[in-house]
């Protein structure tokens, strides 16, 4: 099947992967496919209701979903772009490269901060702050001025691959291929979460939820409790990705051969 780039949109209604070199969407209500469009791309991230960012290479796509028409390119990466954060409620995003991290207002052409972050990853918050991270460290900048992180926070070491803010901004989750660890918006620890196996994870729209994968289970983590809440077995022995919904209690797992959608009750 080869599902990447698996995401929902702004407002929840739809989600959507690519695989191949189409983007596939469905509603998300009745799993019913809405729209094939022919994209070639490495990342991918909605923006407003009907709009996304995806890119390829060293550029950064805006693309209408509604008419299936590229509103715009951004072009100020030398490197290749890793991944996305997005800020919709101010018109920002985050390109992640493998040298450089710009920060973007979506109504312009060139990028409103650009950091040598080499290789971090990156993460902007729906208020003031982004956080950079690497396998020791976390930064936390406030976007609005340039005069280097407010916080430097250690981590414990570990190989990263992932970095997200929860819904309401309260906490940060920065993930390994075996854990997730979790800290404040100021970088205070607050608990971690270990899987026996590969794992990916999201947090749900309830931000204190963390839901994780791990062999043929998905486990239901409460942040600030430091507890395990809720598991459920499922048909996929290993999971490639996760990601859940900020509307809704619904997420969505998928492997290299299906996809599983779930409703979190708890």
């Amino acid at each position: 099947m080869g599902v990447e780039n698996l995401e929902y949109s702004v407002d929840g209604e739809l989600f959507s992967y690519t695989t191949s070199n189409s983007l596939k969407i469905y509603a998300a209500a009745n799993g019913m496919l809405r729209n094939i469009i022919s994209l070639d791309t490495d990342n991918m991230k909605y923006f407003q209701k009907n709009t996304l960012l995806h890119t390829k290479d060293s550029l950064i796509y805006y693309l209408s979903i509604y008419d299936n028409k590229h509103l715009r390119k951004f072009d100020a990466h030398k490197d290749t772009i890793k991944g996305l954060s997005v800020s919709s409620y101010d018109d920002l995003f985050m390109s992640v490269g493998t040298k450089k991290t710009n920060i973007w207002d979506i109504r312009y052409k060139d990028p409103i901060r650009s950091i040598q972050s080499n290789g971090k990853l990156g993460a902007l918050s729906q208020d003031q702050e982004y956080t950079l991270a690497d396998n020791n460290f976390m930064y936390i900048f406030d976007r609005r001025n340039d005069r280097g992180p407010l916080v430097v926070k250690d981590l414990k070491p570990n190989f990263y691959k992932s970095i997200l803010y929860t819904m309401d901004n309260s906490c940060i989750a920065i993930s390994s291929s075996k854990e997730h660890v979790f800290t404040a918006n100021n970088g205070e620890f607050l608990s971690s979460c270990t899987a026996e196996n590969d794992t990916v994870g999201d947090t749900m729209s309830d931000s204190n939820i963390f839901v994780y994968t791990s062999s043929n289970f998905i486990f239901a983590y409460n942040i600030l409790d430091k507890k395990r809440i809720g598991r459920t077995k499922s048909p996929e022995s290993q999971h490639s990705s996760l990601k859940a919904c900020h509307n809704s209690s619904q997420f969505i797992t998928t492997s290299n051969l299906s996809l599983s959608i779930y409703n979190l009750v708890l």
